[in-house]
């Protein structure tokens, strides 16, 4: 028998958690464009209420920076 975490469910699992050890090895300025470039596709694909949330806590998080610095 398989053991349950080696399943074929839980691969794409596996295969996230390998990419993301393979960013480790990325230098960092590249990290952070990857990482602006996922927060605004994730920001695209939120439905607009998420947004108003998410946009909500982040000026009661940051009220000292402005909206292009959120």
């Amino acid at each position: 028998m398989i053991p349950q975490h080696l399943r074929p469910n839980t691969w794409p699992l596996w295969i996230v958690l390998g990419l993301l050890r393979l960013m480790l090895l990325l230098p960092r300025p590249l990290l952070m464009k990857f990482g602006k470039g996922l927060g605004a596709l994730v920001y695209r694909l939120l439905p607009e209420k998420r947004r108003k949330v998410l946009t909500t806590n982040l000026r009661l998080c940051f009220p000292e920076l402005t909206d292009a610095q959120r």
